[in-house]
């Protein structure tokens, strides 16, 4: 078992991400790369208040 703890190897945190990669996802799910990513939340913060 490994000490260390929390490298998945995900990337994107870490800047490892490869750019065709990256380029592919932002195609795949049409995201807007100058957009942060809480801007497509919907959940329960984003509905009116009672």
């Amino acid at each position: 078992m490994s000490a260390v703890v929390g490298r998945c190897g995900a990337g994107g945190a870490e800047g490892f991400l490869d750019p065709a990669r990256r380029a592919g996802l932002l195609d795949r799910f049409r995201l807007d790369p100058a957009k942060k990513g809480r801007a497509y939340s919907e959940g329960a913060g984003r509905r009116p208040p009672c």
